[in-house]
């Protein structure tokens, strides 16, 4: 009897993918793996389930983002813009360094250090002196 050689299938690359998780009621969304071209519109699709979330803060949980691009930051600040027009403030918690240095360039401005506690309120928007009283 002939015997055939055979070799493994070929294995597929692992495909770094976006996980999700969302938390209408605190408004919390963590984000675990990599946002970037590929996955940013599973991002975008969770804005208007969080327009739907009573909390005037949503935190972001980026501690589990592995990687992030250039249309990852813009999905990034989309989130922000759709919090904005809810009427509500984001808090990006658990940036690593890499994130943290791209969210202050694109001037995110309610990131936290990890570590730190989310924001409870929604910050105020400065709007100059207080007027003078008689």
């Amino acid at each position: 009897m002939p015997t055939t050689m055979t070799s493994p299938a070929p294995t597929e690359p692992a495909v770094a993918g976006l996980d999700l998780a969302v938390d209408l009621a605190d408004g919390r969304l963590g984000l675990s793996g990599d946002l970037d071209r590929g996955t940013c519109e599973q991002l975008l699709a969770v804005c208007p389930l969080l327009t739907l979330a009573a909390a005037p803060v949503w935190a972001v949980d980026l501690a589990g983002l592995t990687f992030c691009d250039a249309e990852g930051l813009r999905a990034l600040i989309a989130v922000r813009r759709a919090a904005a027009d809810a009427g509500a403030a984001v808090v990006a918690v658990g940036a690593r360094p890499f994130l943290r240095r791209l969210l202050t360039l694109a001037e995110f401005e309610c990131h936290t250090r990890p570590g730190q506690p989310c924001a409870t309120e929604v910050p105020r928007a400065e709007s100059g002196p207080a007027p003078r009283r008689r």
